[in-house]
């Protein structure tokens, strides 16, 4: 009694009557259950079925593999290593970290892991600072939550005794709009009355009786009469926004008095949402801005309201729009979830508006969000080559101001953006800065030793696999595969070899090596065909299945270094498999390039007919190239013209690549009129439109025949076509005229090839100029400071990021324009 004497009567009495208010208006026949506990301490509810059912629901949530938070044993699968990422960010708090590891997964493992680790975000997100931001999260990223998924969240909190987690869920589920079940709505009730117990302490709830029935006689019967009305108007809003009946719920919401609380709340939620089912933005901000001109913009259901306006806008794709409307709320006052800036920043990050970026990362610094490892892993997108090391640059200072730790998403993005701009020095700088140093899961030891491997510091990727082995950390598969292929990346496949025997010794870890990892050999012993035999021995005594694309790879090597003799024993060995492997289109396409790379056009056309006699597989275009390519080796003009009669018959369309290999055949054979004529014909049957390479051939068969001013038409005609000659385009130019002994007009396609932004020539051939005009001459010396005038003004890389390009705009037609005065004068 001396406890109670110290309590302020009046707070006590209100405290209780808003627990038992709440109790009243979310389930009335439960408010008497309530009483119960109250008036008679230890008096349990439930019956038999219940407590049945609560017993199944938590061997359910044990089985989940998800313990409950703070538990000192976690079961996490050892087999799902793409859960395990999701439940170590919830095990530290980090829910946005968690939902962002959530969303990446692919569609057949998303809802497994939904199902186990729902119970949790929940409870994580009930736990948070800010229930409003919260709730925005889980709606944003996740949706609609399972019931079941509550009843879950509920019972581990009563569990734990924790009345305020209980009514932290009870919020969180009118946030969310969960369906609440008879089992969760008495373990709230039950959590309740715990809750007044506890306040009481050594009191005894009989003291707080007179209290508790003083607090209830608070709940007004009009109240609980309004509370009826705006739930059954609740109700009645959400099938009209179902039905998209958008005056419906105007006339709905517009008769009801003003409402308090949460179903006020839930009422405007409603409003909003029936707004932008229907598309009309400016009204569902209208009601936002009005509530927020009444002083009503604190509550959590207030900021759900705001992120589901900007994130039904963003569902059209109004980037624009979007981004006004947040620097509207911004300007005003008005709270927004960060996810809602993180999906706009996504899109355009996405989309490589650079611009709209970083204009959009100061709009949330002065709306209050500082960047963080979302916001940087985000802003890494943009990071694709070396021209965006600026970028990168600026995302690290982000990076480096920082209040929380590099997690494990944003290191694995920065490790992508280092490697694609060649800064691998960040990474050392980023993995330096991790208070538990370099303890990395085994996906991002994998990720390092791969850009490593990439960046050529063969080293480093050694370092990295050491340390992994030092740490205890039990490599995979994949990580196996990544340090296999960074040595043969960087030509050490003996070293790779060696180290794929060590694996293969050790018992425990033999299961790493598969058909991946001896491929990749094979591509390192690519020139060496005795190699190939030894690793295919050896894969085949351990009995390690071999698939028609691994016995692709090995016939593809055999074909490069022309040793096609070992060819009928992998033939032999193909159909000899179990399960047997069948040779497919690749195996005869594979075959019959050997053959022709290796002089034996004969064979390679006896395959070809067995194959099309057999009918199982029909050549494409690409096999047919390849013939044609063999006949153009051998000069077997005949052969090549059957070849593109019998590609007409069979429906098998022409490219760009037949045309130019046709081309070089003709233009050998002095044929040039056929040529032309072959060109016109293909090009008009099939619609093909001649690309750079066609018309280089076409260049150099001129010269060949001894017709430099045919080629000059055929440059101009490139021209006249919108195409943008490229190096070699002007190499065949410069080249041509000097074989026919024009050296001055050689020079001048030299200069020419050197104005404002054109591709040039390689320094070999600019080498044949000088030579021919005599090396210190005045001609060659006046050349040369041209040249190097007009390789000054190039930009770096101009000519790989051009070559294919067709330019379409004024400044490309001024250059054409020049071109053209160029071939007309000569």
């Amino acid at each position: 009694m001396a406890m109670l004497s110290m309590l302020d009567t009046q707070t006590v009495a209100s405290f209780v009557g808003e627990v038992l208010a709440v109790v009243w208006l979310e389930v009335m026949i439960l408010s008497c259950a309530a009483m119960v506990f109250i008036a008679v301490p230890g008096v349990r509810i439930g019956s038999k079925y219940q407590r049945e059912l609560k017993a199944k629901r938590t061997q359910e949530f044990d089985r989940s593999g998800t313990a409950p938070i703070g538990s000192a044993k976690r079961k996490v699968p050892e087999a799902d290593l793409a859960l395990s990422p999701i439940l170590t960010a919830l095990h530290n708090g980090s829910l946005e970290e968690a939902l962002v590891l959530l969303e990446q997964l692919p569609g057949d493992k998303l809802h497994v892991a939904l199902e186990r680790t729902a119970p949790r975000f929940l409870l994580l997100a009930a736990s948070s600072a800010d229930l409003g931001n919260a709730a925005a999260l889980i709606s944003d990223f996740i949706g609609s939550i399972d019931p079941r998924m509550l009843e879950l969240a509920v019972l581990e909190a009563q569990k734990r005794k924790n009345s305020w987690l209980c009514a932290q869920l009870d919020q969180l589920a009118g946030l969310l709009s969960i369906k609440k079940s008879q089992l969760t709505m008495s373990t709230r009730a039950k959590s309740y009355s715990g809750n007044v117990e506890e306040h009481a302490n050594l009191a005894g709830a009989a003291a707080l009786h007179p209290l508790a029935k003083q607090a209830s006689s608070h709940v007004k019967t009009d109240d609980a009469d309004v509370t009826k009305e705006s739930s059954a108007a609740l109700k009645k809003m959400q099938a009209s926004c179902q039905a998209k009946d958008l005056q419906g719920a105007i006339a709905i919401f517009e008769s009801l008095p003003h409402v308090n609380g949460r179903i006020g709340a839930q009422l405007l939620n409603s409003m909003v949402q029936v707004c932008i089912e229907c598309g009309e933005w400016q009204m569902a901000k209208s009601y936002l801005l009005k509530v927020h001109a009444e002083g009503n913009n604190s509550s959590a259901s207030f900021v759900a309201s705001t992120t589901a306006l900007v994130k039904g806008l963003h569902a059209l794709g109004d980037n624009n729009a979007v981004e006004q409307l947040l620097q509207e709320f911004a300007e005003q006052g008005i709270q927004v979830s960060r996810p809602s800036y993180h999906t706009l920043l996504n899109s355009y990050a996405v989309a490589s508006d650079r611009a709209a970026v970083w204009r959009l990362v100061s709009n949330m610094r002065r709306a209050g969000f500082a960047p963080d490892s979302v916001t940087c892993s985000i802003l890494l997108k943009v990071v694709t080559s070396q021209v965006h090391t600026a970028d990168l640059l600026k995302i690290m200072k982000l990076v480096g101001a920082m209040e929380t730790e590099v997690d494990d998403v944003l290191l694995c993005s920065i490790t992508e953006a280092s490697l694609c701009t060649g800064q691998v020095d960040f990474i050392q700088e980023i993995t330096a800065r991790r208070t538990n140093g370099m303890t990395l899961k085994t996906p991002l030891y994998g990720s390092l030793i791969k850009t490593y491997g990439q960046a050529g510091m063969v080293e480093s990727a050694w370092g990295i696999w050491c340390q992994m082995k030092t740490k205890n950390v039990q490599p995979t598969a994949i990580t196996v595969g990544c340090m296999v292929e960074a040595l043969v990346f960087n030509k050490e496949t003996d070293w790779a070899w060696k180290l794929v025997q060590e694996i293969l010794e050790d018992e425990s870890q033999r299961h790493l090596v598969n058909s991946v990892t001896y491929s990749t050999l094979f591509k390192g012993f690519c020139t060496q065909p005795e190699k190939i035999m030894a690793v295919y021995k050896d894969m085949a005594a351990r009995q390690i299945k071999c698939c028609t694309i691994t016995y692709n790879t090995i016939l593809n090597h055999f074909a490069q270094c022309r040793s096609m003799s070992r060819v009928p024993q992998i033939l032999e060995d193909m159909k000899a498999s179990i399960p047997r492997a069948d040779p497919d289109i690749v195996t005869y396409s594979t075959i019959i390039r050997g053959f022709c790379l290796s002089g034996n056009l004969d064979r390679a056309l006896g395959l070809l007919a067995e194959m099309q006699a057999v009918g199982k597989f029909l050549p494409d275009e690409k096999l047919y190239n390849i013939m044609l390519d063999g006949c153009a080796r051998e000069q077997r003009l005949a052969d090549a013209l059957r070849l593109v009669d019998d590609m007409k018959k069979t429906g098998v369309a022409p490219n760009n690549c037949t045309l130019s290999t046709l081309v070089k055949l003709l233009g050998r054979c002095r044929m040039l009129s056929k040529a032309f004529a072959i060109v016109d014909e293909l090009t008009s049957e099939f619609g093909i439109r001649p690309n750079i390479q066609v018309y280089t051939c076409m260049i150099q068969g001129c010269f060949h025949n001894r017709q430099p001013a045919k080629a000059l038409s055929v440059f101009e005609q490139l021209l006249a076509d919108g195409l943008r000659p490229d190096e070699k385009a002007n190499v065949a130019m410069v080249r041509g005229h000097l074989q026919n002994g024009l050296i001055e007009k050689a020079a001048q396609f030299v200069r020419c090839a050197y104005q404002d932004e054109a591709a040039g020539v390689d320094s070999q051939c600019l080498g044949e100029v000088l030579t021919k005009l005599g090396v210190g001459s005045e001609a060659a010396v006046a050349l040369q400071k041209e040249v190097e005038a007009g390789r000054k003004r190039q930009p770096q890389g101009a000519s790989a990021m051009t070559r294919f390009s067709r330019k379409e705009n004024n400044g490309v037609s001024r250059r054409m324009d020049t071109r053209r005065t160029f071939v007309k004068e000569r």
